[in-house]
């Protein structure tokens, strides 16, 4: 390789390292455009209502022939209430029945306090 620096280098930085760094200031680009004459905006129209078509019986050629009787709904008649029939049967119960003896009262002695002995003297 024969390319080789000519000269003295000097290494050393010639000013300071900046302290605080600065932010840069905003700005805003620039352009040519302008809106020349009246802004024209949009004017909302109503919305207006579907028309219904006209309804259309179909007509037919089917015709009652005669009266038309109608059934005459019955009157309500309040009517009594049925008596409750017991039924019977023919199973009875025969001779004594045994009926256990109730006890009579009688006060009982309360057991003494069982206290547990132990070898621990003070």
């Amino acid at each position: 390789d024969n390319l080789k620096p000519e000269g003295e280098i000097d290494y050393k930085p010639k000013d300071k390292a900046p302290t605080k760094g600065d932010r840069a200031p905003v700005v805003k680009p620039k352009d040519n455009l302008y809106p020349e004459g009246e802004f024209e905006k949009r004017h909302p129209e109503p919305i207006p209502y579907g028309e219904r078509a006209p309804v259309v019986k179909p007509k037919d050629n089917l015709w009652p022939e005669g009266e038309f009787e109608r059934p005459k709904p019955e009157e309500y008649t309040p009517t009594k209430r049925p008596k409750a029939v017991k039924p019977t049967d023919n199973l009875k119960p025969e001779g004594e029945f045994e009926r256990p003896k109730p006890e009579e009262y009688t006060p009982t002695k309360r057991p003494k306090a069982v206290k547990p002995t132990d070898n621990l003297k003070p």
